[in-house]
């Protein structure tokens, strides 16, 4: 049975997996829009909304703390930061 797992496999392991999100989510940052498929989309969702409610927080450390990755490792790159590089180095 499987109860008490969440999210989606998506016939991937979980490195592929992890890798795919970030790249999905990166490039809907970038982008502002992506095509995929339904289960991934839903997937990206879960994460690309959490990354917003925490970057649209007035504290500026909290726009920060949403790009690091060892709070997201799925999001790496500095160029998907919404806002200036330098304010975001840590």
């Amino acid at each position: 049975m499987r109860h008490n797992k969440s999210g989606r496999r998506l016939g991937r392991n979980s490195s592929h997996r992890a890798a795919m999100m970030r790249n999905l989510v990166t490039s809907l940052i970038d982008h502002e829009r992506i095509t995929t498929t339904d289960a991934r989309a839903k997937e990206v969702r879960k994460v690309a909304e959490k990354m917003i409610l925490q970057r649209n927080q007035s504290a500026q450390g909290n726009r920060c703390i949403a790009m690091r990755s060892h709070d997201y490792p799925w999001q790496t790159r500095r160029s998907a930061c919404p806002s200036s590089g330098s304010q975001c180095d840590s």
